[in-house]
């Protein structure tokens, strides 16, 4: 992947092997971040002071950092339902303790940020599956019975049921979440 970057994007005009970053390093800075943020939550919260605001600081690039190596991952996979049906699976359980954190078994007024990237990577499934359909077929076919139109609205119909779930079941950073999930898929 490396290699082709280097060709045709970025790479003609950055050297990518000095200055890139594997998803493994993005990973750990993603989850340095995370100890930083959770640590100024639990030790500093009750000190109202610059540490804890620059550690809330710091864990903020977390997720974005989390979404693009979501889809990354999603087009690097060999297989896409398996990746979604453990993605889902983990969500479902990492549920039960992030309820207990706020002192129920099953709470569904908040949901952890796993189901937000379950949502968005279901959501750019279903998106990556209406592109495909365009592309298959010519576009005199597509004209003659309106399906580019209808492709278009698909598409507009998918990412708007994506932002609606994510806001109706309060998951983590609700459809803005689901929004920058969709800006690193339509921008890659």
């Amino acid at each position: 992947m490396l290699k082709e970057l280097n060709e045709k994007g970025i790479g003609k005009y950055i050297n990518l092997e000095k200055w890139g970053l594997s998803t493994f390093e993005l990973k750990i800075l993603a989850i340095l971040a995370m100890f930083i943020d959770h640590f100024s939550i639990i030790f500093l919260e009750n000190n109202n002071n610059t540490l804890y605001l620059t550690g809330r600081a710091i864990g903020r690039i977390c997720f974005p950092i989390i979404c693009f190596v979501l889809v990354e991952g999603f087009f690097h996979t060999k297989d896409r339902m398996k990746h979604g049906i453990i993605l889902g699976i983990f969500a479902l359980l990492s549920e039960v303790p992030y309820d207990l954190m706020y002192g129920s078994l099953w709470d569904l007024t908040r949901q952890n940020v796993l189901i937000t990237l379950f949502i968005g990577y279901m959501m750019i499934w279903m998106l990556d599956l209406i592109s495909k359909f365009r592309i298959s077929y010519p576009d005199k076919v597509l004209q003659k019975i309106g399906a580019a139109r209808l492709n278009t609205l698909l598409e507009l119909v998918v990412m708007l049921v994506g932002f609606a779930m994510a806001y109706f079941i309060n998951c983590s950073y609700s459809y803005a979440g689901i929004m920058i999930i969709l800006c690193f898929y339509v921008f890659r």
